[in-house]
């Protein structure tokens, strides 16, 4: 497959710098205690019954999975487009010790957090993915709970499976064919595509500023061509069980809330992942994980000299 060449200049279909530092830069402190070790913001990967589960371990269990699906257990170098604040690359770290990692975002605070923890062992950088080029080819891609940011709200039909596309064709310039690309992602569910704008209203937009949910027939058109799906799976209770834990926490944050973080952005985050959390319980929203691999050159087949299998 011919390579796609680089652009010299990008268009950004998704949210702004503004709208992601409007919910992530709300506070490094308030996010460690909200998320813990893992620092994961995303859904765990639960084991049933939850209630013998704990958020610890699904969450690791989760960047375990990316891990193993991406390829990045055996893996030279990984690029984490939307790092966060660093789960996957420190949880890389103990599975994978010899691994390079590239972590891109657009958030000045999740730089600043992950350049005092990671040091020179993570490769920030504070751009937004559409202006990389490495000039390098990466083992995997790994993209936790990011693309739901890739395309704005008022954006519909051919032109949000375009802007999916440009993240499909940026993983293909910059994996080698074979290399692999794990997403996790909400989408919409049980819900008519003419009252998406009606749920965002209510459910994400004032609280994720500039950001879409894709429906899983749109993230397979945009990759179609480019890539091949090698694994997908659908546990929307990951996150009503994820969500639980974090409306728990926030509970018992609110005591002191005014003092360390402000009371307001206590309640912000609880009021939305009360209202979330019943998207997931009624349908209408999944949470999903999926793995795709990086299509090589069309191969040919000859029917009159088949694969002999040794005995």
């Amino acid at each position: 497959m011919a390579k796609t060449a680089a652009p010299t200049a990008y268009e950004n279909r998704g949210a702004s710098k503004a709208a992601i530092q409007a919910q992530y830069d709300a506070g490094n402190p308030f996010f460690e205690r909200l998320l813990g070790p893992t620092m994961a913001y995303s859904a765990g990967l639960w084991s049933e019954p939850a209630n013998r589960d704990h958020y610890d371990d699904a969450q690791n269990r989760k960047l375990d999975w990316h891990i193993d699906w991406s390829g990045a257990a055996t893996a030279r170098n990984a690029l984490d487009v939307g790092v966060g604040w660093g789960s996957f690359p420190g949880r890389l770290a103990l599975r994978n010790p010899q691994a390079e990692v590239t972590g891109l975002t657009i958030s000045d605070a999740q730089t600043g957090y992950l350049r005092e923890h990671f040091g020179e062992r993570l490769r920030v950088e504070t751009t937004p993915w559409q202006a990389f080029n490495a000039n390098r080819r990466y083992d995997c891609v790994v993209n936790i709970e990011a693309i739901e940011h890739f395309a704005r709200f008022d954006t519909a039909g051919p032109a949000r499976v375009q802007a999916y596309r440009e993240f499909f064709e940026f993983c293909g310039r910059h994996l080698a064919p074979g290399g692999r690309v794990s997403l996790q992602m909400t989408t919409w569910h049980n819900v008519d595509a003419e009252r998406e704008h009606e749920y965002e209203a209510k459910l994400v937009r004032e609280f994720f500023p500039e950001t879409c949910l894709p429906r899983i027939p749109e993230i397979v058109a945009a990759a179609d061509g480019l890539f091949h799906l090698v694994r997908l799976e659908s546990a929307p209770r990951d996150y009503v069980y994820t969500q639980r834990e974090w409306i728990r926490r926030l509970r018992a944050l609110a005591a002191d809330a005014a003092q360390a973080f402000g009371a307001e952005l206590v309640r912000r985050h609880l009021d939305y992942f009360e209202n979330n959390i019943n998207g997931y319980l009624i349908g209408a929203l999944a949470l999903n994980r999926m793995a795709l691999e990086r299509r090589g050159p069309h191969v040919g087949w000859n029917f009159d000299a088949p694969v002999k299998i040794a005995r």
